[in-house]
């Protein structure tokens, strides 16, 4: 988890959702962008510095979506 305010990104928060491409037809491959969906959509670069809205994600589910 990050020490500091700066520290923080989009990736790191629980509204942001990663976009995702198909390679070759059978694997997903992750993109730099993505979206914010609190509280509406928004595009986001990955590295975007966090906004007033950051929320950090659980440690224990970004663990199962690693795994499975």
């Amino acid at each position: 988890m990050p020490n500091s305010e700066e520290e923080k990104t989009c990736a790191q928060c629980r509204h942001f959702r990663r976009h995702y491409v198909c390679e070759g037809g059978r694997r997903f491959v992750p993109l730099g962008r993505g979206h914010c969906g609190a509280p509406r959509l928004r595009d986001k670069d990955a590295d975007t510095p966090a906004c007033g809205r950051f929320s950090g994600r659980p440690e224990g589910k970004k663990a199962e979506k690693a795994d499975g």
